[in-house]
């Protein structure tokens, strides 16, 4: 899961029990974690990512189970294999593995065509 959607959930359920980030701040210093309202802001916002120490804290504080942020990290493979593994074969785990590689692939050169990112060719050294 990325910063933002880390940042959003945490800040979801904070808004949801009614804190304050000033509170959540206290609540985490009382813990001996120490990090300003500033910073806490940033995480909630994506503009920061959240380190482990500080996730763990935020999760107890807030009453979230930690496993939250890692069901949703599965890749194609990894939740095929889980959920279909009785019924394929490896050579079927293996083609959607190319599947997802071609998919990201072309999400990398969409992305590349919509920033108007262009490669310019260079004549040989010993052209120059």
């Amino acid at each position: 899961m990325d910063a933002l959607r880390i940042g959003a959930v945490l800040k979801k359920k904070r808004e949801e029990l009614g804190m304050t980030q000033t509170e959540v701040i206290s609540a985490m210093q009382d813990k001996e974690t120490n990090i300003s309202r500033e910073t806490l802001s940033k995480i909630e916002t994506g503009n920061r990512n959240v380190s482990a120490r500080e996730l763990s804290m935020l999760c107890n504080i807030l009453g979230i189970d930690i496993e939250l942020f890692f069901q949703e990290d599965e890749d194609l493979v990894t939740l095929f294999r889980r959920k279909a593994k009785e019924y394929c074969s490896d050579e079927m785990i293996e083609r959607v593995r190319i599947v997802q590689a071609i998919a990201e692939t072309f999400i990398k050169q969409k992305e590349i065509c919509d920033n108007n990112i262009s490669r310019r060719l260079q004549a040989p050294m010993w052209e120059v």
